[in-house]
């Protein structure tokens, strides 16, 4: 098994079951505090690092008084059971239900940091600048900062979205780096505006939060701008933080990547319950010092997360290939069930993006009186360009076998609503077509 750095490149498939190396990583019974404060000890030589604290408590140092501190205010860590003593209290996003609490510990949120920061992952270099995107209000912003932080790098703050801010910003500080939702990486490559500004400073683009689609990725977007060294895509969730990412310097098309340090995976086929090898899609369940400790002041579904041996039931379907590259398909909630078929909406998505009219596509199942649930698709098209719903109906009935196609219809839309992490909200959809058929 060949070792980068200490840290193992590769995964074992054991009995079915991905592993990537316990020994990769130590993680220290330290509380974050500690860390930030010796990493401040370590980076006191880097011209500028800012930390920013808002609100002021009873034992706590204000903002004002951060500033003009020389470091005598730390003391020492807590006396805390960093295995047990929340830190962080997430949310999930809603995507498909109501938003929930989920709890992290400082021993998760340490395990997060040692298995991202390596050099083959998203450790970052001294003269690195990244652009922040991500809400820090999100698990993925808050990751994202703490990143940041410790290794001492440069991050320029954007206070909404907006692509003409973005793209000067971008000019501006001579960015390196971007890490935000998959919708970034389809405006930089679809929107004219972007030829108007110099984004050749930019060396990788770090996608997550929703899978590329495969009109629009990696090797995609490497061929449109040659000045990239690399696009690459992590895979995390709330409840587990972070647990897979494509090593830097490899092109994976449509892969999140081999897993982190001391993570493990297995794919669980949804009606059977069975171990699935590489190749075959099911259910993914994880297990890793990532984890969350539960979900808040909720005693019934933190238990039913988790099976008795410590296996956390993700809801995302997908595969494994024979090398250990994962690859995620749909949210199971969101796959359509239509007959005894189980069809994912993000494949009909991709193949409707492949007509060339095509700028963007939803696809959600519908009610059907036989079937239970049907495709049917939303469609954005290209400025100035016209095509029949029949038309497409009949593009895609060429690439997908029948269960597959729009019998549900087509119909054409002026945006696809996503959220502000690129995820496509077929729940809203649904709802919105329901409705409409109602009236």
């Amino acid at each position: 098994m060949e070792k980068k750095n200490g840290v193992s490149s590769s995964v074992v498939l054991e009995d079915k079951i991905l592993r990537s190396p316990r020994c990769a990583i130590e993680i220290p019974e330290i509380s974050l505090p500690e860390l930030i404060y010796s990493s401040l000890k370590e980076h006191e030589d880097r011209p500028v690092l800012d930390i920013l604290v808002f609100g002021k408590t009873d034992g706590c140092i204000s903002f004002a008084e951060l500033l003009e501190d020389d470091g005598c205010a730390y003391t020492g860590p807590p006396k805390i059971n960093p295995r047990e003593t929340p830190l962080v209290i997430a949310f999930s996003s809603g995507t498909t239900g109501t938003p929930k609490a989920i709890v992290h510990t400082h021993y998760s949120v340490l395990a997060i940091y040692y298995q991202g920061n390596q050099p083959t992952v998203l450790q970052y270099l001294p003269d690195d600048v990244l652009l922040g995107i991500y809400p820090f209000s999100h698990i993925g912003g808050f990751l994202f900062v703490l990143n940041i932080l410790i290794n001492g790098v440069r991050l320029v703050i954007v206070p909404s979205y907006d692509l003409n801010l973005h793209l000067e910003e971008i000019q501006k500080h001579k960015v390196t780096i971007i890490g935000g939702s998959v919708v970034t990486l389809y405006t930089l490559l679809h929107n004219p505006k972007v030829r108007e500004y110099d984004i050749t400073s930019i060396r990788e683009i770090i996608t997550g939060g929703s899978p590329l689609n495969r009109e629009a990725n990696e090797q995609v977007a490497m061929t449109a701008f040659p000045f990239l060294r690399g696009v690459r895509q992590f895979y995390g969730l709330s409840e587990a933080l972070f647990v897979s990412c494509v090593e830097k310097g490899k092109i994976i098309p449509n892969s999140v990547g081999t897993l982190v340090a001391s993570t493990e995976l297995k794919v669980v086929d949804v009606n059977t319950g069975v171990t699935l090898g590489p190749g075959h899609d099911g259910e993914l369940f994880i297990r890793g010092p990532q984890l969350m400790k539960g979900y808040l002041k909720n005693s019934v579904i933190t238990p039913e997360a988790f099976t008795p041996d410590g296996w956390y039931a993700t809801g995302d379907y997908g595969h494994y290939d024979t090398e250990g590259n994962l690859y995620i398909t749909d949210r199971l909630k969101e796959m359509i069930k239509t007959g005894f078929h189980q069809v994912s909406p993000s494949e009909i998505e991709s193949t409707l993006c492949k007509h060339p009219d095509v700028e963007d596509a939803a696809v959600v199942g519908v009610p059907d009186s036989e079937l239970g649930e049907i495709p049917r698709g939303f469609v954005v098209l290209k400025p100035g360009n016209h095509v029949s719903q029949e038309t497409l109906k009949q593009f895609v009935s060429g690439y997908l076998p029948p269960y597959k196609r729009l019998t549900g219809g087509v119909e054409i839309v002026d945006k696809i609503p996503r959220s502000e992490f690129g995820k496509i909200q077929r729940k809203i959809m649904k709802e919105r077509f329901i409705q409409q058929r109602k009236t």
